[in-house]
């Protein structure tokens, strides 16, 4: 979001109505949500350690994490 609009994180945050545990995920504290987030940004980043790393954190199988990640290459 910081980036999308040009302002700083803390900033965006106080304008935009979100529950406390999603606004800490978003300035990186340690949350139930920032492994999600984490593997997120490897995907975009297409950081495959990350993502195999945040995927084993999380459950989801090698099989699935390339799924979702080819499906989305592919624009689908």
């Amino acid at each position: 979001m910081d980036i999308i609009f040009h302002r700083p994180m803390l900033e965006l945050l106080n304008e935009v109505p979100l529950t406390d545990d999603v606004s800490e995920t978003l300035i990186g504290m340690k949350t139930i949500r920032k492994p999600f987030l984490d593997l997120a940004i490897a995907c975009e980043e297409v950081r495959w350690d990350d993502m195999i790393t945040g995927a084993n954190l999380l459950n989801v199988s090698h099989t699935t994490l390339n799924n979702i990640y080819r499906s989305r290459c592919m624009g689908n």
